[in-house]
């Protein structure tokens, strides 16, 4: 099945970082830029990696973290990171309702 491209809600929502960041010769360093996209189902937080690509997030699930080079690997990645989360989260409650029934 062919999933709809993403579609950019919007671009360039900050330049990056609130404070300028330095490397060790004191230059700043370029600011990056973070985009705000959603796919119909998801939506993600993209911003552009120093050493290219993107690192990606998400403003629903703060934990939610990945990489990726394309706007459709991020969302791929994504959808596996959550999928991951989901899991974790499930053995987590899983765990603590049994350590309470055995109390």
């Amino acid at each position: 099945m062919h999933s709809p491209k993403p579609v950019v809600l919007a671009c360039e929502l900050f330049s990056c970082f609130l404070t300028p960041r330095s490397d060790n010769k004191g230059m700043a360093k370029p600011k990056l830029k973070t985009y705000t996209i959603s796919d119909g189902k998801m939506v993600l937080t993209l911003e552009q990696a120093e050493e290219g690509g993107f690192v990606v997030s998400s403003p629903t699930d703060p934990e939610l973290m990945t990489q990726a080079e394309t706007i459709e690997e991020a969302f791929e990645m994504a959808r596996d990171a959550a999928k991951a989360l989901q899991k974790s989260r499930v053995d987590i409650l899983r765990k603590v309702r049994e350590m309470q029934a055995a109390s």
